[in-house]
């Protein structure tokens, strides 16, 4: 339907493999139009859970994040390590972060966070029937506190803007239209 542009030139303006590169293209737009500086960003592709313990708690992280430069909410997640698939990823780092565990995972998607710019790509699951198996193990940039919350809290939390990372909402929100989507219309 839409032609896509067309890739005239690229240089490299900037690349620290695996973490960023950002790139500076010239392309013609699909009417025509020569765009003489489009800036494509690139960072690493990371895994995310929202994980529910057995009696339906989920488990959060609240740390600090240099980019926004404050503490905020959010869920377990990290870089996928090298030819790494997403959800040993997304397992990985539930252990490392919180220390909890789970053999029930569920795909909720995968997702770019700009489309524009590329950027990276979320692996958002779901885990079920999550236990405490091993003390978590910070990366030396993480601080983090583990925070067991109902999930009515989860949902307050981030419509009150204390869940600040877009993948983190995503991934609360499309695990709740889930549940409600599997709920008989009249049981709503």
């Amino acid at each position: 339907m839409f032609k896509p542009w067309e890739l005239l030139d690229q240089s490299v303006v900037f690349s620290d493999k695996p973490w960023l590169e950002v790139f500076c293209e010239r392309v013609k737009l699909s009417r025509g139009t020569i765009m003489e500086n489009f800036y494509r960003i690139i960072a690493g592709d990371f895994s995310m859970c929202v994980p529910f313990t057995p009696s339906g708690e989920i488990v959060m992280v609240r740390g600090y994040k240099h980019g926004l430069r404050q503490t905020t909410l959010s869920l377990p997640a990290g870089f996928i390590d090298g030819a790494e698939l997403p959800l040993a990823a997304a397992k990985r780092e539930l252990a490392e972060e919180t220390g909890y565990s789970s053999e029930d995972w569920t795909s909720l998607g995968a997702f770019l966070v700009d489309g524009n710019k590329q950027i990276a790509r979320a692996h958002l699951f779901v885990a079920r029937d999550v236990v405490r198996t091993t003390e978590p193990v910070f990366a030396e940039e993480e601080e983090l506190a583990v925070e067991l919350m109902q999930q009515a809290e989860v949902v307050q939390k981030l419509l009150s803007g204390e869940v600040q990372i877009l993948p983190a909402a995503a991934a609360i929100a499309l695990t709740f239209l889930k549940i409600s989507a599997a709920i008989p219309k009249q049981q709503l």
